[in-house]
Formats: structure tokens, C-alpha cells, sequence
């Protein structure tokens, strides 16, 4: 008789400092699965859930779908939306014959109205609808907040070993790996956890730079036959509860308080090196002439205009219109490709069509804490309702939608691709799939806080973090925390 493994998967990134609450609408748009669906639509991407199935498959395993939803990060999920996701799941899950496993694919930074470590909720609800005896392997992206909660429920829990994140499919495949060599019998696995005060900007959570690298490399220093994984949470940092920091988790055959010591001595090298992790910020201004003197000295780059203290990936509105205005002033004489969210903007080109003229308003519609609305006026060039397949090898195959969406020729090279919903502006794809050539670009702006380095991979010369304040600012001393608790560094020095 073939094992019998449930796999689902709900992943969303909660920011608590987003100026607009998450709903169920936010996961529809970009597709809720159940049952077969799941598996169906989810095949072939580079997702959690397409490398478990895909996994468990060539083992001969009887895999059994039950969801795939995902949302675009944003604020605190609805309890009542919390709820509509799951019900139809947990239903299929208690109505289904013995199962030998479960892999749930979660995030590790959701948070609803009532719980801080919504994931780890969820773990608790399968446990209680499965019972004590039947494994629980848990897939969390890196930002996850892990607390020791999600391990009184879970037997394994890893995360992806990557920032920017290309092996998503890789983890739900080692998730489905470990739990089937549990199954397996022998020596148990399971995991332990260590974790500091600390939290540290995403734009230097990139593993393959310093100072993660020497991190990265410490840990798989400790890899071994009984030591299977290790994963690092550095957390995304823009969440506002108790229990907030750095993680490390052990996940192995050896003893409990064995594999709670190699992640003590992980974190305390981690606590150890934290000043090390600082950004460098460039003014708007200082950025846009910096291009422009390249240009007019005949040197030929390709540069990422970066405003990561408004990315949608954090959580933010991605409606910040600082750069977008201060290259109106300018009049950038170079060719850059800029995005930003506006509804009213987007129905005002439609109303006068591809070629018509426009002065239009835009900008801080939606969080208006950051910046002010900026007048432009320019030609349409393109309208459309196309999502966004994405290419890059971040999130390969998958489709986000950013509903109604305009691009406008506002003139001296300046581009503006306006849309309904947050543009995935890490990965080329987005101005690619609106007609916008990217090599015809001297500069693109993307809101993004690392992502981007795996979407325009070997495409970019130089990197410009723009100092905007912002929902994902990577100056967090200056973000007003009112519950995690303190001390906290960088908070308190």
C-alpha cells in the first residue's frame, strides 16, 4: 500500500506597518486551489508546493492536494478571511481516509487580528484535525518570525536556504524528502530552535554576500548523516509583535539539546558580527544625477533605481510617487522605466485611450504617510489587463495579477507603467509584459528589497538604495515598534 501524504500550502507576508489590511481578495486575485486544482495549476513552478508533489510522486507516494493559496504581501490579515481560507481545506482534510504524513507549505509571517504566529495556529488546527501520531513536516520562507510555538505541533521544520529566493521548489521537495525518511523508521527527526533580539534590513540578508555569507557557510559547516538541515529566519523585520528576532533551526536524528547547541553557537556568531549588517542610502536627487553624469561621460550601465522602503513584497502600497516626482523636476534626459500604484490614474488614461494626452495626479493614494501626490502630464502609450508571468528564477511560471494597468510617456525619457494592484517590479517581466523593453532602459525603478538580484540577475551594473522613508525602510531604528519587545537591536544600541 502507497503512502499517503496531504500537502497545503497558504503563504502571505504580513507587514503590521501596511497602511491596508490583507483580505480574501488579496489571495483570489492571485488564485485560490483546492483539491486537484492545486496540483494542476501549480505544476511545473517554482513553488513549495510544486517540489512536494512533484517529490512524493517519484517515490511512488499517493499524493492528496488540498490547497494552494497565495496573496501579495500586505497588512494584518481578517479574522473572518482567516477563517474562509482554511475552512474549505481543514473540511477535505478531515473527511479524508488515514493519512501517514502532512507537509504544510506556510510562510511564518502571517498575522491575522487574533494571532500574532498565524502559521503556527495553522499547525495547531492540522494537529488537533489529524491527531498526535501522524508526522507534520512545516516549509517556511526565510523572513518567517519562528517562534518555539510552531515546534510543540510540527516534527520538521525548514526553510529556504536562499535570499533572493530561487528554491522554493527545492524546499517542499527536502520537506517531503525528511518526512518520508521519518516515515522510514530509524533514529526520529526533528528540529530545534535558537533565536536572538535582532533584526537586520532585508537588503543585507542576501546569503551570497557578507556579512550572511560567513553565517551560511558556519552552518553548513555542521551538516552531517544526522545533521540534515539548517535554516536561518533573519526575519522580515517590518512586524510589530512580541517574540520578534533572528531564528536558527536544527533539524536532524541527533538528540534534542544536541541540535539546540548547534544553533545556540550559529546565533551567537550571528549576535556576535550584528553591526555588520548597515545599508547605504542615496538621495533621489544624488541618484538620478549620478546616471546622468555616467551617460553624458559615454559609460554604458544599466542601473536599479531601488526604492525599497515602499516594496510590495514587504507588505507595502507600492503608491510612493518621491522618485517619480523628483525625476519629474529633474527631467532624467536618460531612459528609465518607473511603476507606481494609483487607481484613479489608471481609469483617467483609459478614459482617453492608447495615444491620447494626460495630466494626471498620482501617487499616495493609498498611503499617504510617505509622500505627496505628483502632477505629470505625457502621452498613453499601452493599456491592458495582462497579469504578469514571471520569468526570473525567483518565482518562475507563476502569474500575479496587478489588475488594470497604463504606461505613459511623460517625455526626457521618463516612463511611468501606473497600475491597480502592486507590480512584481523585482523581475523584468513586468515592464517586458507591458511593452516595455528592459535593454532599451538606462535605468529601471524597482521596489524591491533583494529580490530583484535574482530577477535581473547579470542584467544590472549598479544597485542605488534610495533614502525615501517608507513601510519596508531599511532604517529600522527609526520605525516606531510598540510591542516587540526590547531591548531590540538596532532599536537599542
Amino acid at each position: 500500500m502507497s503512502i499517503k501524504i496531504a500537502v497545503l500550502s497558504l503563504i502571505q507576508e504580513t507587514n503590521t506597518f501596511s497602511a491596508k489590511n490583507a483580505s480574501y481578495e488579496d489571495f483570489k486575485m492571485q488564485g485560490i486551489w483546492y483539491g486537484q486544482e492545486a496540483d494542476i495549476k501549480s505544476k511545473g513552478s517554482n513553488t513549495e508546493i510544486a517540489g512536494a508533489i512533484s517529490y512524493l510522486r517519484s517515490q511512488s507516494c499517493e499524493v492528496i492536494p488540498i490547497m494552494r493559496a497565495w496573496g501579495m504581501s500586505g497588512g494584518v490579515l481578517g479574522d473572518d478571511d482567516f477563517r474562509a481560507l482554511l475552512q474549505p481545506a481543514f473540511e477535505m482534510l478531515v473527511s479524508l481516509p488515514a493519512l501517514d504524513g502532512v507537509i504544510l507549505n506556510l510562510h511564518g509571517a502571517l498575522i491575522t487580528q487574533t494571532h500574532d504566529y498565524a502559521d503556527a495556529e495553522i499547525v495547531a488546527r492540522v494537529r488537533a484535525l489529524i491527531g498526535e501520531e501522524i508526522p507534520i513536516a512545516v516549509t517556511h520562507d526565510l523572513h518567517a518570525n519562528v517562534t518555539s510555538e510552531i515546534l510543540e505541533h510540527a516534527d520538521i521544520l525548514i526553510g529556504y536556504q536562499t535570499y533572493p529566493h530561487i528554491d522554493q521548489a527545492d524546499t517542499g521537495a527536502k520537506a517531503a524528502k525528511l518526512l518520508l525518511d521519518l516515515l522510514a523508521g530509524g533514529a526520529p527527526i526533528q528540529s530545534a530552535i535558537s533565536k536572538i533580539p535582532l533584526l537586520i534590513p532585508a537588503e543585507v540578508q542576501i546569503i551570497k554576500s557578507e556579512p550572511m555569507l560567513q553565517v551560511r557557510n558556519l552552518a553548513d559547516s555542521y551538516l552531517s548523516d544526522r545533521v540534515l538541515d539548517i535554516s536561518l529566519f533573519p526575519v522580515q523585520p517590518w512586524i510589530d509583535v512580541p517574540k520578534l528576532g533572528f531564528a536558527v533551526t536544527v533539524t536532524g536524528t541527533l538528540a534534542k539539546p544536541e541540535l539546540l547547541k548547534i544553533a545556540t553557537e550559529i546565533s551567537d556568531k550571528i549576535w556576535e558580527i550584528k553591526e555588520q549588517f548597515e545599508v547605504d542610502l542615496v538621495k533621489p536627487i544624488e541618484a538620478i544625477e549620478k546616471i546622468r553624469r555616467g551617460n553624458q561621460l559615454g559609460r554604458s550601465k544599466f542601473s536599479i533605481l531601488l526604492q525599497s522602503s515602499d516594496a510590495p513584497p514587504g507588505g507595502a502600497a507600492g503608491d510612493n510617487a518621491v522618485l517619480i516626482g523628483e525625476l519629474i523636476k529633474a527631467g532624467p534626459d536618460f531612459n528609465v522605466y518607473t511603476n507606481v500604484v494609483d487607481v484613479n490614474a489608471v481609469a483617467d488614461a483609459n478614459d482617453v485611450g492608447v495615444g491620447g494626452e494626460v495630466n494626471l495626479s498620482i501617487g499616495a493614494s493609498l498611503d499617504p504617510r510617505w509622500s505627496s501626490q505628483v502632477l505629470i502630464s505625457g502621452k498613453v502609450l499601452n493599456l491592458g489587463t495582462t497579469p504578469i508571468l514571471l520569468k526570473g528564477i525567483v518565482m518562475n511560471g507563476q502569474e500575479v495579477s496587478i489588475g488594470n494597468w497604463a504606461t505613459i510617456d511623460c517625455g526626457r525619457g521618463l516612463i511611468i507603467l501606473v497600475s491597480t494592484e502592486p507590480t512584481p517590479s523585482f523581475d523584468p517581466a513586468t515592464y517586458e509584459s507591458v511593452g516595455l523593453a528592459v535593454g532599451k532602459a538606462d535605468a529601471v525603478h524597482v521596489r524591491s528589497c533583494a529580490l530583484f538580484r535574482a530577477g535581473y540577475v547579470d542584467l544590472f551594473d549598479e544597485v542605488l538604495i534610495l533614502d525615501i522613508p517608507g513601510p519596508t525602510s531599511p532604517a529600522l531604528a527609526k520605525i516606531d515598534y510598540r510591542r516587540a519587545q526590547r531591548p531590540l537591536f538596532p532599536l537599542d544600541r
